[in-house]
C-alpha cells in the first residue's frame, strides 16, 4: 500500500497567497481566529472534536443520511 499526494501546483500556489493576505488582514485587525479550517461534508459540528481525537471511522457513515459509498468500503 502507498499514499500519494496528487496536488495542482498552480490552485496550490494561488491558495497560498490568498491564505497570506487573509492572515495579514486578519493580524492587522487584531483577529485571533484561524484562517483556515477543516471541514467534514455532512458531519454535524459537535462530532468534529471526536474525528480529531479518535478518527474518521467509516462505520458510522451514512448513518444520519444517505450515502455514495456501500458499507464495505
Amino acid at each position: 500500500m502507498q499514499l500519494e499526494r496528487i496536488q495542482n501546483p498552480t490552485l496550490y500556489n494561488q491558495f497560498q497567497a490568498q491564505k497570506k493576505k487573509v492572515a495579514d488582514r486578519m493580524a492587522n485587525s487584531g483577529s485571533q481566529l484561524p484562517v483556515t479550517l477543516e471541514l467534514f461534508h455532512g458531519t454535524q459540528g459537535n462530532i468534529c472534536p471526536n474525528i480529531y481525537k479518535d478518527g474518521f471511522d467509516r462505520s458510522h457513515a451514512g448513518r444520519n443520511g444517505k450515502t455514495s459509498f456501500c458499507r464495505s468500503v
